[in-house]
């Protein structure tokens, strides 16, 4: 987690000297909007369900993110 830290530049967690491990209020934005995301991608899904476009009721989704975005 610190490697990924460090790439991106921000602090993910909040670390205590008690073994407590606390989102940074940069990680809570990210939720929200990785939860809104996510949302959408069900969204897309049930509509090709609901047009029976979906073999065997599954399908796979791929989502990634360019490097220098």
């Amino acid at each position: 987690m610190q490697e990924l830290e460090l790439e991106l530049g921000v602090t993910l967690f909040n670390r205590s000297n008690t073994n407590d491990i606390i989102l940074s209020p940069e990680v809570k934005q990210l939720l929200v909007k990785v939860r809104k995301v996510l949302d959408q991608i069900d969204s897309i899904s049930s509509i090709f369900e609901s047009d029976g476009l979906l073999e065997n009721n599954g399908a796979l989704i791929k989502v990634g993110c360019l490097s220098n975005f």
